[in-house]
């Protein structure tokens, strides 16, 4: 597995053995990119299109926004979290794309791609794409050699607790009553721990919750367990611990969603934008709500199951 600067750095012979797909820099987006070019292919083809390499070309727009919030992203956030995730497969390779203007895709009709080949620039659609989806579990290879704190460990080892992702994107977070029923009114009152992970302030494309979450829940509940920065090894802690807790909940449909999914971690997600995604609609941990009444209904249910 190995990052090129520049496509001349690749040898000819690569390049025209190798499934070469733009992609964005998301983490949620290669998780499902896996996904997509490994499902039900036998092991001589070790990528769709009978590919025996992979090639993942990165689109210069989402890195270069991303860069602009964290100019260590590359380095802190995606080579760590693409050397993990496709551990398993040696034969993969990447690059950086130089068209300013290559479109990013989406994953509805809006877009004309939610990825794209760059080996005759055929298009992926959404329903392309996510129909072929397995959903497979990954927790083996995610949650690898995981570097703990004493704090983390002591908490998943031995504390029953509701898990908060602070992270989030497409969310009013000046709808004062629907924090205050949901973290005062409803997890306030169970008799359950509430561990906090994620970021305490914005990074990357989302936003936080954080100071959201310190002023409503009673303080004796809260276990802190949010960071300064986003990292590669900070999303994987933040899927562990939020795949031993009682009950995950999240806002909006990030790489942490995703990732919660290909970990078997059902969450609860209030999404106020992008409800309809393609890949959600299809998870078997599907939980996404779109209306605050039923989302808060489900929470304060479960909640009480417990």
């Amino acid at each position: 597995m190995i990052f090129f600067n520049r496509d001349d750095e690749i040898i000819d012979w690569v390049h025209n053995n190798s499934l070469g797909i733009y992609s964005r820099c998301g983490l949620g987006d290669l998780i499902i990119l896996k996904d997509f070019i490994t499902s039900n292919e036998s092991e001589q083809r070790l990528f769709r299109y009978d590919k025996q390499f992979l090639h993942i070309k990165f689109i210069k727009a989402p890195i270069d926004n991303r860069l602009r919030q964290n100019p260590d992203f590359i380095d802190s956030v995606l080579k760590p979290f693409c050397f993990k995730l496709f551990s398993d497969f040696p034969n993969v390779i990447f690059s950086f794309d130089d068209d300013k203007k290559r479109n990013p895709g989406g994953h509805d009709d809006v877009f004309p791609f939610y990825y794209q080949l760059f080996n005759g620039l055929e298009d992926l659609s959404a329903k392309n794409v996510f129909s072929y989806l397995s959903y497979q579990d990954m927790s083996k290879i995610l949650f690898d050699k995981l570097c703990f704190t004493e704090k983390i460990l002591n908490v998943v080892l031995n504390e029953s607790y509701i898990c908060i992702h602070t992270r989030y994107r497409s969310l009013d977070i000046a709808d004062i009553n629907f924090f205050r029923t949901l973290l005062l009114d409803i997890i306030g009152r169970s008799n359950l721990k509430v561990v906090l992970i994620g970021e305490q302030s914005g990074s990357c494309n989302f936003h936080s919750i954080y100071d959201t979450c310190l002023h409503f829940l009673p303080q004796e509940k809260i276990i802190d367990l949010t960071t300064n920065e986003f990292t590669s090894d900070n999303f994987f802690l933040d899927g562990y611990i939020a795949k031993r807790s009682k009950l995950s909940i999240g806002f909006g449909i990030g790489g942490n969603i995703v990732l919660n999914t290909y970990t078997g971690t059902p969450t609860y997600s209030y999404v106020e934008l992008g409800f309809d995604h393609v890949f959600f609609d299809r998870s078997p941990h599907r939980f996404l709500y779109n209306k605050k009444s039923p989302f808060l209904l489900a929470i304060k249910n479960t909640i009480g199951s417990l």
